[in-house]
């Protein structure tokens, strides 16, 4: 479904973590981002960065409940057969334009040396642009719940049009069961909310996404309950937005 920025009712897209824009600024100057995958460790979860490519392309146009069949992802991450996902939700931002979410079980990482860096069978939720700008640096991420850690979390996700210059950011995450939206509020006033969608029984919780132009400065982010009540778990999103501006002018 189409939205704007003014009224955000359904899902938009999502996320980047760890040193991201570091790698975006090395590759802004090369005609080509290479074409490999990256796994940072981020604190409470951990993700997996989606670098510019066809992913997802084989799977085509899918509606919120597909499945998507173990091995059925050619364009997924891992270097191995892709785990089950189930669509929970898809839509089109403004400048990122189509995209869709997903959910599935993680299936375990170990870097070279074996340390453990995603544990087996943790809950994850997986976002990919299906048709991203020409030459956006970075098209998806997904990022897993690790035990014990705060559900209330964000990731970002920078978008880029050449063509057109026009950028936005992709923020999204997870956010406790009784959450019905969260709000995205700027130090000029702006506020843009989205309802929460519910993980079924696949992912426990809520999961949310938010398309935001740019330009916002010291933008925070809280929950809200189905009274409008705001739980107070604010997160800041301003480095994202600082470091997009400053790297792509």
């Amino acid at each position: 479904m189409d939205s704007k920025y003014r009224s955000v009712d359904e899902l938009k897209v999502v996320g980047a973590i760890g040193d991201q824009f570091r790698r975006l600024d090395e590759t802004a100057s090369r005609p080509r981002v290479r074409r490999h995958f990256v796994r940072p460790l981020a604190f409470a979860l951990v993700g997996a960065l989606l670098v510019a490519t066809a992913a997802g392309a084989a799977t085509g146009v899918l509606t919120v409940g597909s499945i998507i069949p173990g091995g059925g992802d050619p364009g997924f991450e891992h270097d191995r057969p892709s785990p089950e996902q189930a669509v929970l939700a898809s839509g089109t931002a403004p400048i990122a334009g189509p995209w869709r979410v997903t959910t599935y079980r993680s299936q375990g990482i170990a870097d070279e040396r074996g340390d453990v860096l995603e544990a087996k069978g943790l809950p994850c939720i997986r976002f990919l642009l299906t048709a991203p700008p020409a030459a956006n640096p970075i098209n998806g991420s997904a990022f897993c719940l690790a035990p014990g850690k705060q559900t209330f979390n964000l990731m970002t996700l920078p978008v880029i049009d050449e063509a057109s210059a026009k950028k936005e950011v992709i923020l999204y995450g997870f956010a406790p069961k009784n959450a019905a939206g969260v709000q995205l509020t700027a130090a000029d006033g702006t506020t843009i909310r989205t309802n929460t969608e519910p993980g079924g029984t696949r992912f426990p919780g809520t999961v949310w996404v938010i398309a935001a132009p740019a330009g916002l400065e010291a933008p925070e982010l809280d929950w809200i309950d189905a009274s409008g009540n705001r739980a107070r778990a604010q997160l800041d999103a301003s480095h994202d937005f600082d470091e997009l501006n400053a790297v792509i002018k």
